[in-house]
């Protein structure tokens, strides 16, 4: 919180300091309107605006899709373990002129004649074995499965990270209206308290439009600073997918966490790494393809049995009639001697893939232990930066505090003064940046370690 004095009560102790402060006030007068908004607007916790970003964006809807078309292509059905079977018909009618010579010497010649040709059967497949193929199948499918949810994990942390730096940005904006506001007072009082020295007569004209300016410029400021945290909300509201123009309150302050100051603790999580895993993935899916290409060396054995139905009618011909109908059934067996060595080449090539993706993951372990030792060294020093700092800005309010005793009395100037204020402005300001750098800090190892998406 913003611990300044109340330098409000000591603005208006005139009639004349009222009248001068009017056309100050009127000039800011929706500024402040803006300010008490903020405290007036529907609130909104970062816990809210993570569910309601969860639930509207798109990239994670379609994800999730994505994940039950998964679940439903995982079952022992689409990787070839059940049997097939098989209904077909057909009815075939002709009409012909027909002109037949036969070797006894008959000869027929029959115009339009017709033939009925009428067929069915139904018939039964199984694939009994393949290689091992369709266990290799199934295997993928799980693979392929798992793929899809870490995915859908990934899309949901980049979101939630995202989502809590855009409200700690909102948080910081928020806390620099309020201490642009308070700077705000200091500087009416000053120029109230110039005035009524150049009214007695112990201060210049000059004096006064020095004060005038700086206060013009804290107002241009504080315009400025309301303005980006408008904007920022309207870019959060398009974050988690609401209208831009939906108005409320971030409720939350900022919490920094305390649990990331020992490496060797953090660096035997990296195992829940999302990336991490969706690599050990890819190696998985590497081997079983290997697998499945060593499966075309083995021979496949089928089951097959069905019955058949068949009526021939006939005006031309041998037959005149012929009808046959009953069961078949038996047992196959294929196997490929040779096709080029095309099958060697294939896993010759996908053990090469097997060396890349191992040494792909040994690169994204190296970048990952790289990446989150820089994290916890970001994070240390932003902690000793605020810590340094609080205690600076607590100096800085007793110098402001003795510096407006000495501008009552004419023992400083103003350009004293003015230093006075500025140093605890940018104490703060360091304050709130500091705490915004540590929060994107914490969540890149948040991230990292997979803990955003638990």
């Amino acid at each position: 919180e913003i611990s300044t004095r109340d330098w409000s009560s000591d603005v208006c102790s005139s009639d004349l300091g009222c009248y001068i402060m009017r056309y100050i006030l009127f000039q800011i007068l929706f500024l402040s309107i803006s300010v008490n908004m903020i405290f007036a607007e529907e609130n909104l916790t970062l816990d809210e605006a993570i569910k309601i970003g969860l639930k509207n964006n798109y990239s994670i809807n379609i994800q999730k899709l994505n994940v039950k078309k998964s679940e439903n292509s995982m079952s022992i059905a689409t990787s070839g373990f059940l049997p097939s079977l098989d209904l077909s018909g057909r009815q075939n009618n002709t009409n012909n002129n027909v002109k037949q010579s036969f070797y006894d010497g008959r000869e027929i010649e029959r115009n339009g004649a017709t033939s009925n040709l009428l067929e069915a059967s139904i018939i039964a497949g199984w694939t009994i074995f393949d290689g091992f193929g369709m266990f290799i199948d199934y295997d993928l499918l799980k693979l392929n499965d798992n793929i899809a949810k870490l995915n859908l994990k990934k899309n949901i942390e980049s979101l939630v990270q995202n989502i809590i730096v855009g409200y700690s940005e909102l948080v910081v904006n928020k806390e620099a209206i309020k201490l642009n506001s308070d700077n705000l007072q200091i500087s009416r009082y000053r120029y109230k308290i110039i005035n009524d020295k150049k009214e007695a007569g112990k201060a210049s004209g000059m004096d006064l439009l020095n004060a005038e300016l700086d206060l013009n410029k804290d107002i241009n400021d504080s315009i400025e600073i309301n303005n980006n945290y408008l904007r920022a909300k309207s870019d959060f509201n398009q974050l988690i997918g609401r209208d831009s123009r939906t108005d409320f309150n971030p409720a939350d302050s900022i919490s920094l966490l305390n649990d990331f100051e020992n490496y060797d603790l953090l660096i035997n999580q990296l195992e829940n790494n999302t990336e991490l895993k969706l690599s050990n993935l890819g190696i998985e899916i590497t081997q079983k393809d290997i697998e499945k290409l060593k499966a075309n060396y083995y021979p496949q054995i089928n089951l097959f049995g069905g019955y058949s139905y068949s009526s021939l009618e006939s005006q031309s011909g041998l037959l005149k009639s012929n009808v046959t109908n009953g069961l078949n059934y038996g047992i196959t067996l294929s196997m490929n001697l040779f096709e080029g060595l095309k099958t060697n080449t294939l896993i010759e090539n996908n053990k090469i893939d097997l060396e890349i993706n191992k040494l792909s993951k040994e690169e994204l372990t190296s970048f990952l232990k790289k990446e989150l030792n820089n994290a916890v060294l970001n994070i240390n020093k932003s902690k000793q930066v605020i810590k340094f700092n609080e205690e600076n800005y607590t100096l800085t309010q007793k110098n402001l505090e003795i510096a407006r005793e000495k501008l009552l009395t004419g023992t400083i100037t103003q350009l004293e003064f003015r230093e006075a204020q500025i140093k605890s402005i940018q104490s703060f300001n360091i304050i709130l940046s500091e705490k915004l750098n540590q929060k994107r800090n914490e969540t890149y190892p948040l991230k990292i370690l997979g803990r955003l998406a638990n």
